[in-house]
């Protein structure tokens, strides 16, 4: 790696001219960004991964089918009977739906499924798998909200390099800068709540049914349907009418209703735990900010944690009045629902209204272990004798599933060249494609200047004489490049760097000036400048309200193109 920080190797695979920048290096395991380019490091990567989930799989294969054994084996010692031979006795009968039964009629509404719609650079999505301590919160979202990672968000470490990004420890800064570290610190559970809801219910109402089967048509005729699917249909596949029926979390067919989604209260509790040592500290000002950002993002979480909780007991008087209409049920048929301890709230409310509970018979769909042992709790919770209890198999049925193709779906369609800038004289241009950066002389009289780099490459621009260029990256590490053209070749002179824990695009960026020698940027308390002939920092002043100041002196305002609108 070269002084000026950035340095242009040729990959030992391919051949081609790749760009190294430090914050590159710095985060790089490894140091293979030596010898190979980007490219074929991925296509290295690709293999590995591809292995690696093969192995995975093998073992999941193993794990499901060791789990399958468990199931066949503990169905033996319940009162076991086919779908098909079961008939409710009367209508007296309540139906307790979850999402499995979306799931067999064809319904791609698995929390894999939404996961999948959001895409694999979702902010909401990386926020889930990042933030969030289970392996896999896909396979029971409602609970998995409960458990997430608050030294992520509240450690002493991740609160003080925010406060140290927003300056919140000069002796100019405001209240604001100490609440707006605070708040980006505590962000992953404010973006959480805010947008999961909003996104959950956009994607639901995308939902159809995928096929044209009926597999419950000799079970659901007639009777109360305790839905907690936010669908309708149940409905419109076997004429259930609305007025029997309670959408416990709401139903999408109302605009108006907000879709509840959420844990039981009190499942976050362990989740505030830190896990750094607690120690006496000297009472210094830095000290007291640090435990006093600490405390207001252990507020935020909490505040919006209180929004991913589901409380049963207000739902449920909201709905007294279908739970009083259940007390002379004699048949409960639980159908697609994983009688997660999430719901057991519900479970004991029916259990409280029904007159008889020792002459209702509770039919279970179990669709493998998970469902049969929640059940197994379930009816040890509620007290229900064995002798009342009938088990029916869900993971066998089987329905033809009507595939519509997407018209507007293309594969291998190659990513268009982006033209960045062109010079004043219309000699240059900037083009950037899948990571490579060219730089073409339109005269022909020169060879194009090429090199892999970052695909976060957003923006270019030339200075006036046409000979300096400037390169914006975002992303993970944002970023100014510096090329210039000398000795008739293009080079790359630096990376414009940041100081600690400040890089040189951030939030309190305000204005951005480019004179002939220099380029100067302004944040709210700070000026920094630099030079064009080797790109180092030649002024870094603290300066109160630095936008305010007077600049007329420092050349023309650039800051269109470093300054997100």
């Amino acid at each position: 790696m070269s002084e000026k920080g950035i340095q242009i190797y040729t990959c030992k695979s391919c051949g081609r001219n790749y760009m190294v920048r430090k914050c590159e290096v710095r985060y790089s395991a490894t140091d293979t960004y030596r010898h190979y380019c980007i490219l074929c490091q991925k296509a290295h990567r690709a293999k590995r991964e591809r292995e690696r989930a093969e192995h995975e799989d093998l073992l999941w294969q193993r794990k499901k089918a060791e789990a399958q054994q468990k199931f066949e084996n503990l169905l033996c010692e319940w009162n076991l009977k086919d779908l098909n031979e079961i008939r409710p006795s009367s209508e007296k009968s309540l139906f307790i739906i979850g999402n499995g039964f979306d799931l067999m009629h064809g319904v791609k509404s698995s929390y894999y499924a939404f996961r999948d719609s959001l895409g694999k650079h979702s902010p909401l999505r990386t926020q889930l798998e990042t933030f969030w301590t289970p392996e896999d919160i896909g396979a029971d979202l409602e609970n998995g909200l409960a458990h997430f990672n608050m030294d992520a968000m509240g450690s002493r470490f991740k609160v003080n390099n925010w406060l140290e990004i927003f300056e919140a420890y000069d002796e100019n800064a405001k209240a604001a800068d100490f609440f707006a570290a605070s708040e980006n610190a505590a962000a992953p559970m404010i973006e959480v709540a805010e947008k999961l809801p909003r996104r959950l219910r956009r994607w639901i109402e995308t939902l159809t049914i995928g096929t044209d089967d009926r597999p419950l048509q000799n079970l659901i005729r007639a009777g109360k349907v305790l839905n907690f699917n936010y669908t309708e249909f149940v409905e419109k596949l076997y004429g259930i009418p609305a007025k029997d029926i309670c959408y416990i979390h709401g139903c999408r067919r109302n605009k108006m209703e907000k879709l509840i989604l959420g844990h039981r209260p009190g499942a976050s509790e362990q989740s505030y735990e830190l896990n750094e040592k607690q120690k006496q500290r000297k009472p210094t000002y830095r000290n007291y900010l640090i435990e006093s950002a600490q405390d207001q993002v252990f507020h935020l979480v909490s505040e919006h944690d209180r929004e991913l909780t589901k409380d049963c007991d207000e739902i449920i008087n909201a709905h007294e009045s279908f739970f009083k209409s259940l007390k002379n049920i004699r048949d409960v048929f639980v159908i697609g629902h994983s009688m997660s301890q999430v719901d057991w709230d519900y479970f004991r409310k029916i259990a409280c209204v029904v007159d008889d509970l020792h002459n209702v018979t509770w039919y279970f769909g179990c669709h493998g272990l998970n469902d049969l042992n929640n059940m197994t709790a379930l009816v040890e919770e509620l007290k229900i004798e064995k002798k009342n209890i009938v088990i029916f198999r869900t993971d066998t049925i089987q329905v033809r599933i009507s595939e519509v193709m997407d018209k507007n779906y293309r594969s291998g369609k190659k990513v268009p060249e982006r033209i960045l800038a062109e010079s004043a004289d219309k000699r240059w241009r900037i083009i950037f494609s899948e990571r490579t950066f060219r730089i073409i002389d339109l005269t022909g009289k020169n060879v194009p200047y090429e090199v892999l780099m970052s695909p976060d490459v957003r923006k270019a621009f030339f200075d006036k004489s046409g000979k300096n260029l400037f390169v914006i990256i975002r992303g993970v590490y944002p970023g100014v490049l510096l090329f210039s053209y000398r000795n008739d070749i293009w080079t790359i002179v630096n990376e414009l760097e940041g100081i600690p824990n400040q890089g040189i695009l951030n939030s309190r960026l305000r204005n951005v000036y480019l004179s002939e020698n220099r380029i100067t940027f302004v944040y709210n308390n700070r000026v920094r400048r630099y030079d064009f002939e080797n790109g180092l920092l030649t002024e870094n002043i603290p300066i109160r309200n630095a936008p305010a100041g007077d600049y007329t002196n420092e050349g023309r305002d650039v800051s269109r193109y470093f300054i997100r609108q």
